[in-house]
């Protein structure tokens, strides 16, 4: 019976409660608030960075754990795990999940891309949680590159905006679908809901008028903007509908009651907005609001099932097509395959199945008409610049809900490389699957895999994850084994080399004398390999693949008997026996530690009695080498009578050093509702937290000093690594105490 509460303030006297954040860090803050079910404060915090945040929504798991996403103009909103650690684009959604008393989080994350602007901004309108605590966001945004994952619309619409669905993993880490969904004019994504299916309901309102809203009880724009519903099983769009009278009319909200019928609510500045059993049957003033139920019995769309084969490669295939109508197989008018890049039509492999006088047609390089028609079983051939289909070869049959078609595809040899295979298929009342990518195709020859690149290619340390970039033209998955080799020549006896078997996702490493192999071991598993030259930690390994390309990321820590200059080299086999050969792609200095630094603190300089410091370390071997990090604020290089603090990243922990500078008080954790003090200062661990990318970490402290403590101070910093190199003592700001 709790409430939680999400907005935004600009009060600095904003009233906090057993807060995450304490204080007001921006001109305008996200504030996240809990009352009880007597109605009395049980939790209130600030939350956000140093520009305008703002919660825009809140959501609720079955746990407990609070979620919620916004808007923020901030470059330091404090991120957590992460999958986009950054502000792209200047005014960013985000979404953050937070522990059950909201004193804790447990991740934040920006989502956006690079157009965000006071004018064309992007944000979080709503956030819905599974019953696996996946978090499902609801949103706007102006840019082309907006992060996409398995997209139903991987472009953007065309327009100023477009609304977007995604789904974030349970952990935060994971951007685990995202969509565009949008047309040529405006499209704002308002409301999300998910059903105990799993099946998600993105609304909104949009003034495109080719939205893909061909299955529900509106197919067309009404008015200059019209709400909208559409439902998704995982990237599939199952329905869209549109609902709006002949001017503006919005939807802000959604929900699913017991019987799975959908609620909606908006506002409405139509005359005709259709009304059915009404409780107020017409528009009383300028704007009205309204609330519509619509029935989940929308039906069945005919389906784009399969491709057989879904991968592969080569110049010519017979391709079978599975397309599926509930209403059986007869009641499907038109199916369609595009053999492409690209889902565009124009110079592509782009095809047109009628069932009803059993005819091919492909379309023309221009794309802009039909070649054809071909009669299947007929020595006939249609042909553009891209493919040819051989209707000879060509067959069709339906059984049941089940239309199947075969089509035996010639690729040219100016269109080989990549392509998607996409289905569409629309029945006789004009309800369709929509594009469906359905396979991949390496179109022409076997063409050989490449070894792209490693990142970094150059530097220094005994730790370090790289990452190894292989393409093959006819798709990633058709690489079968992938090589790195790190050694000063290249031989595989008394060097790291590295094998990754795409098939088993597993990894191998030569022994000391070249003649067999370690392991395997499963990628992602607890398991470590080594030899005498380095180890391999397979649980801080990962790869991924997308269209040609695979990354291989492979965490490995060198042995000290091993120090010295290295050569990186690379090589990747497919599954036909092409490969790339040996590359050269980088050079590594194994063994030599790089100090960390103490690099900046911010404000580097002022006044107060109170203030929250970001403090940037670096360590070129990456941020997690960073064992000790220490901050002095003091006269002089004194540890007694000082603010003397110190941060240990492995435990995640801070003390603050006693009176006499013999012994440390703590430790406790950031984020904790707990203090450090001692006669000179008092940290507040609430209000304090860390975060690390790539090389740096910022440590943000958030300090009081005592009144006994006043005058000028210096700001010295030091951090020392895992390997005990140090930055030393570093002076790096300077602050009054009044």
């Amino acid at each position: 019976g709790e409430i939680w509460i999400g907005g935004e303030t600009s009060s600095l006297n904003f009233p906090t409660y057993q807060a995450l954040q304490a204080s007001l860090r921006g001109p305008l803050d996200g504030f996240l608030v809990r009352l009880t079910s007597q109605g009395s404060l049980g939790y209130s915090s600030y939350f956000g960075g140093s520009s305008q945040d703002r919660i825009q929504a809140v959501a609720i798991d079955s746990a407990g754990a609070v979620y919620v996403g916004g808007m923020t103009d901030s470059t330091d909103l404090p991120t957590l795990q992460a999958f986009q650690t950054v502000n792209r684009g200047g005014q960013e959604g985000f979404v953050a999940k937070f522990a059950p008393d909201g004193r804790s989080l447990l991740y934040c994350s920006y989502i956006g891309g690079s157009s965000g602007s006071a004018a064309l901004p992007e944000w979080v309108s709503a956030v819905a949680v599974d019953a696996s605590g996946r978090a499902y966001l609801a949103g706007t945004t102006s840019s082309v590159d907006f992060p996409v994952v398995g997209a139903y619309q991987p472009q953007h619409g065309g327009g100023s905006l477009d609304a977007f669905l995604a789904r974030v993993s349970a952990d935060g880490r994971t951007l685990e679908f995202s969509t565009y969904f949008g047309g040529r004019a405006a499209d704002y994504g308002e409301a999300v809901a998910v059903d105990r299916a799993g099946a998600v309901y993105l609304a909104g309102y949009s003034a495109s008028p080719d939205l893909p809203a061909t299955q529900g009880s509106q197919t067309t724009l009404s008015g200059l903007y019209d709400g909208f519903v559409a439902k998704f099983d995982g990237s599939n769009l199952t329905f869209a509908t549109y609902l709006g009278g002949a001017s503006v009319d919005g939807i802000a909200a959604i929900a699913i009651d017991p019987s799975g019928k959908l609620v909606v609510a908006g506002s409405t500045q139509s005359w005709n907005l259709p009304v059915v059993n009404a409780w107020q049957s017409n528009l009383a003033g300028s704007l009205d609001g309204f609330l519509a139920r619509l029935t989940s019995d929308v039906p069945a769309a005919p389906e784009a099932i399969s491709v057989t084969p879904a991968s592969g490669s080569g110049v010519s295939q017979v391709f079978e097509f599975l397309y599926r109508d509930a209403n059986g197989w007869q009641d499907m008018r038109w199916t369609y395959m595009l053999i492409s890049a690209s889902l565009t039509p124009t110079a592509s492999c782009y095809l047109h199945y009628s069932y009803r006088d059993n005819t091919v047609w492909l379309r023309d390089d221009a794309g802009a008409s039909w070649l054809g028609p071909a009669t299947l079983g007929t020595a006939t051939v249609l042909e553009n610049s891209q493919c040819s289909v051989n209707a000879g070869a060509s067959s069709a049959n339906g059984s049941g809900t089940d239309l199947t078609v075969r089509l035996a595809i010639t690729f040219k040899e100016a269109y080989w490389g990549f392509k998607y295979v996409y289905m569409y298929v629309a029945d006789t009342t004009g309800r369709a699957s929509g594009w469906q990518q359905r396979g991949t195709w390496g179109a022409g020859g076997n063409l050989a895999p490449q070894a792209i690149s490693v990142t970094p290619s150059s530097g220094m340390g005994t730790t370090q994850t790289f990452a190894f970039l292989f393409r093959d033209p006819n798709g990633w998955q058709e690489m079968r084994w992938s090589y790195v080799l790190i050694a000063s020549s290249l031989t595989p006896s008394s060097s790291c080399y590295v094998h990754y078997n795409l098939a088993e996702n597993s990894l191998r490493l030569r022994n000391d004398a070249g003649t067999g192999w370690l392991g395997p071991v499963t990628m992602g598993s607890q398991a470590t390999l080594e030899n005498s030259q380095c180890a391999i930690n397979a649980a801080a390994s990962s790869v991924n693949g997308a269209n040609t390309d695979m990354t291989l990321r492979l965490a490995i820590t060198f042995k000290p008997a091993y120090a010295g200059s290295k050569n990186i080299y690379m090589y990747v086999a497919d599954t036909g026996g092409s490969s790339s050969g040996w590359q050269l792609k980088g050079s590594w200095e194994a063994g030599t530690n790089a100090a960390p630094e103490a690099v900046s603190v911010t404000p580097a300089s002022g006044s107060g009695t109170s203030q929250t410091f970001a403090f940037l370390f670096r360590d070129p071997n990456g941020w997690q080498q960073m064992r000790w990090s220490y901050v002095l604020i003091a006269p002089g290089l004194m540890q007694e009578n000082s603010c003397y603090v110190h941060y240990n990243q492995a435990e995640n922990t801070l003390r603050l050093r006693s009176d006499a500078g013999t012994s440390w008080l703590g430790p406790v954790a950031p984020g904790a509702q707990a203090l450090l003090e001692n006669s000179q200062c008092t940290i507040n661990a609430a209000a304090s937290s860390v975060s690390g990318s790539g090389t740096d970490m910022v440590l943000q402290l958030a300090i009081s000093f005592k009144a006994g403590y006043r005058g000028s101070k210096y700001i010295y910093m030091t951090v020392a690594d895992t390997a005990g190199a140090s930055s030393g003592w570093q002076q790096r700001g300077q602050w009054t105490v009044p």
